[in-house]
């Protein structure tokens, strides 16, 4: 399980959440981001609406999340296509506030399914 170095939020036109690790992660790569941009989600079909991950990778595919659970330290983000699991161990608890707060808007038409939400 890949450890997250530092969150990073951003609420404007597009809800982006962006997690960092070191080099050499599980899934070769060093940032995970969802965005959401609902001013443009109109002109999607509707199985295209939601919050997609953003990979460095080419591919026409959009890996929309399904579901978020936290249990203890431990992330787990379900998409359309697989599921990623990350330790949130190494956060401050304020980027972990954060994050939640940003995820409650990406999430503001309920389609991803929260299991569990931090401890407070």
């Amino acid at each position: 399980m890949d450890k997250v170095n530092f969150i990073h939020t951003e609420v404007g036109t597009d809800i982006i959440i962006s997690l960092s690790f070191d080099e050499d992660t599980e899934f070769g790569i060093d940032g995970f981001t969802i965005i959401r941009t609902p001013k443009f989600e109109f002109a999607l079909m509707p199985y295209e609406r939601g919050a997609c991950l953003n990979w460095d990778e080419e591919t026409d595919v959009r890996e929309i999340i399904k579901e978020i659970t936290s249990l203890g330290n431990e992330l787990t983000f379900v998409s359309n296509i697989r599921s990623y699991q990350f330790d949130i161990s190494k956060v401050s608890k304020d980027e972990i506030n954060q994050l939640w707060k940003t995820i409650d808007r990406i999430n503001f038409d309920s389609s991803i399914k929260i299991t569990s939400k931090r401890n407070a």
